[in-house]
């Protein structure tokens, strides 16, 4: 849900933005930013199974990848409502 959400709003911001023949470099930009905040926070997830557990690991996981993705998807609806972009999956 969080990666999902995120990363389509941000493509979504973008293409409109920017010309054809220009979006290579704000898709890199987008792919630079979106693999190690996703990858970080799961190597951190994996380090913190010894010292807490796996359940209280995963139910904390969890409850971040909803706190963040939630104003992610408010963001894109209001975006949406506005017509800035297409809210279409």
């Amino acid at each position: 849900m969080g990666f999902g959400a995120s990363f389509s709003g941000a493509i979504r911001t973008i293409i409109p933005l920017v010309r054809a023949d220009q979006r290579a470099g704000p898709f890199a930009a987008v792919h630079v930013v979106a693999y190690p905040s996703f990858g970080v926070p799961a190597i951190i997830a994996g380090l913190l199974i010894a010292p807490v557990g796996l359940l209280a690991t995963v139910l904390g996981y969890g409850a971040a990848v909803h706190a963040v993705a939630a104003p992610g998807l408010l963001a894109q609806y209001r975006f949406a409502a506005h017509g800035r972009i297409d809210a279409r999956p």
